[in-house]
């Protein structure tokens, strides 16, 4: 993605924005002279079609949805607890599924002669005792049943995927006239899964995903999975620590562990800001220095880890004496979040220790 406006576009002055009001409905911002929306920097005489092509887009995806499903998108607020909805068509999910023989390798079921099919919820409710407690399986559902609690429906959703896998080689049988599955794959079982979940999640307006078999509570769409893509190559056990419990505490499906989880990012931040050295203003010299060889974008990376140490030691994140102003903003923390997660990922990137790049 390039830093600064096409040739085309240098000198010019775009238009307000009011002038584009399609253009401000899809979060897209002047800035110097092009317009730069939460993806990438538009030029001037690219912005009609980038509009387009983004309101496109949006309208795919309302298509996809029923009449009471576009309303709660538009109310743009997530439901947090889980409704009978979505409970609903994720047993229809399972069923379907399972007739498909998707959970036939951890719960099989048998024909009259003794053959794997299908579910067997015998097996599933002893299992799922095992796991997770007192669970009544299967979980009444309809009128007259209560639902069960949010917490609860996540925990299902986490362990259905553990023991999914897909029937990739199958025998048929004549006595019974069905296919017995004799092969799985479990990876591509708990792929389709995942995205399966995640479109009924997004279709349903709950603000969770599930991400390598752990429901997470989600923010920013395109920012979350930047955050999440990367793999460290670090012997430093430390801080893979301090990041590992940043992500874990940040994505917490309950919500509330959000600052827990900015500040062991934080204390990530902090120990980075030592790779050259053990005394920090030279290291952070040093540091800045490998991040640019442009002198220009240098003291802008320079001002940026300045400010954001001088945040981090003025509100209640690392420090919590008296006269520091407390943090409880959730949409604050969430931002200071991502900012400090571009400058580690900058830094770990500079430095060889990513595996994967979003």
């Amino acid at each position: 993605m390039s830093l600064s406006p096409p040739k085309a576009a240098q000198g010019r002055t775009p238009p307000a924005l009011h002038e584009h009001s399609a253009a401000a409905e899809i979060g897209i911002m002047v800035q110097g002279n092009s317009y730069v929306s939460p993806e990438s920097r538009v030029a001037p005489e690219d912005l009609e079609e980038f509009v387009r092509s983004k309101k496109n887009r949006w309208r795919v995806l309302m298509a996809e949805l029923y009449y009471s499903q576009r309303q709660k998108r538009n109310q743009q607020v997530p439901q947090v607890q889980v409704g009978s909805d979505f409970w609903t068509a994720f047993l229809t999910y399972l069923n379907r599924r399972s007739n498909d023989n998707y959970f036939c390798k951890a719960f099989p079921d048998h024909c009259s002669d003794g053959h794997q099919e299908g579910r067997n919820d015998q097996l599933v409710a002893s299992r799922i005792r095992e796991e997770l407690g007192e669970v009544q399986w299967p979980i009444p559902n309809g009128e007259g049943h209560e639902l069960p609690d949010t917490e609860r429906i996540l925990d299902v959703l986490e362990f259905f995927f553990k023991h999914v896998a897909k029937s990739t080689q199958s025998r048929y049988h004549d006595h019974c006239g069905g296919s017995h599955p004799t092969e799985y794959d479990v990876a591509q079982g708990r792929y389709e899964y995942t995205v399966q979940i995640n479109g009924m999640l997004k279709r349903f307006h709950h603000p969770y995903k599930l991400q390598k078999g752990s429901i997470v509570l989600g923010g920013s769409e395109v920012m979350d999975a930047r955050v999440s893509s990367v793999e460290l190559k670090t012997q430093d056990a430390h801080l893979l620590r301090l990041l590992g419990s940043a992500l874990d505490n940040f994505y917490d499906r309950s919500g509330t562990k959000k600052l827990e989880g900015l500040r062991s990012l934080v204390d990530a931040f902090e120990r980075l800001k030592t790779l050259e050295d053990e005394d920090k203003k030279t290291s952070v010299t040093k540091v800045i220095g490998k991040l640019s060889v442009v002198e220009e974008i240098r003291q802008h990376y320079e001002q940026h880890l300045r400010k954001l140490t001088e945040l981090a030691n003025k509100y209640t994140i690392r420090h919590h004496e008296a006269g520091k102003v407390v943090l409880d903003d959730e949409s604050t923390i969430e931002y200071l979040f991502y900012s400090y997660d571009n400058l580690i990922r900058l830094i770990l990137e500079k430095y060889e220790m990513v595996e994967n790049v979003y």
